[in-house]
């Protein structure tokens, strides 16, 4: 029997969906620095048709409902989606941590991620080159497709295309930050910062270390007084959705 964690509404992981992300626990792919072990273990509510039933009422505006794991019971993701589309005839998707594609589920999905999680290795600036990391790195490991008449479309570009609507991102925040601390208060960012990937949201959050948070506090006061950085890496609310800070 599939069980679930927790759920959330989302925008990012279907593309031009509204999703209602369901969390399966007991993940069989025990990916290396899994950014959400507790959905390793056997735990959580049960996943029954009556309580798809439940979720999907609380959630009226979704479009999409998003298995977000299952790999421990792809009969149960298939019956499930099927019950789904019948039902309230929503689109249904899949992430899967798997590095093959199960064809007896194509015809009960929409969308259809593969791929375990793999930490990109050596710099945080070369992240971005390496066949490891998110659906948005150019050479990532995951996969993403749409299926239409059964057939399966690799999608991966549209998420890869975000970076490019903004190429001032390129540098993104770990770059603006490390040049407003390497300017004003001689410090290397990347030491003051630790990297942690959300399967979920598919984004690498950033959490600043506790030894560093005055020194941090700094330099964003500086940065706020200032304006002329803003306008160079075009830092506006689309841009602002990107930062997050954790203490």
């Amino acid at each position: 029997m599939l069980k679930y964690f927790d759920v959330a509404e989302t925008l990012s992981e279907f593309p031009d969906e509204i999703t209602l992300c369901i969390n399966i626990t007991q993940c069989p792919c025990k990916c290396e620095n899994c950014s959400e072990p507790w959905l390793q273990k056997d735990q959580g509510t049960e996943l029954t048709k009556d309580k798809l039933v439940e979720l999907i009422e609380k959630h009226p505006y979704c479009s999409c409902i998003g298995f977000m794991g299952g790999d421990i019971n792809h009969e149960e993701i298939k019956e499930l989606a099927l019950f789904i589309k019948e039902k309230y005839h929503l689109k249904v998707g899949f992430y899967s941590g798997f590095e093959f594609i199960n064809l007896d589920l194509v015809e009960a999905l929409d969308y259809y991620k593969i791929g375990k999680w793999k930490t990109p290795k050596g710099d945080i600036k070369e992240w971005h080159k390496t066949t490891n990391g998110p659906l948005q790195f150019p050479w990532s490991n995951q996969l993403f497709f749409e299926i239409h008449d059964k057939k399966l479309i690799n999608a991966t570009e549209k998420f890869r295309r975000k970076l490019k609507q903004y190429p001032e991102l390129r540098k993104n925040i770990f770059g603006i930050v490390e040049d407003v601390s390497r300017k004003h208060l001689k410090m290397d960012s990347v030491a003051m910062f630790e990297y942690k990937y959300s399967r979920i949201n598919n984004t690498v959050s950033v959490s600043v270390k506790p030894v560093y948070l005055a020194s941090i506090a700094g330099a964003i006061s500086i940065m706020a007084k200032d304006d002329s950085w803003k306008k160079k890496v075009n830092f506006d609310k689309t841009v602002g959705m990107f930062l997050k800070f954790k203490s």
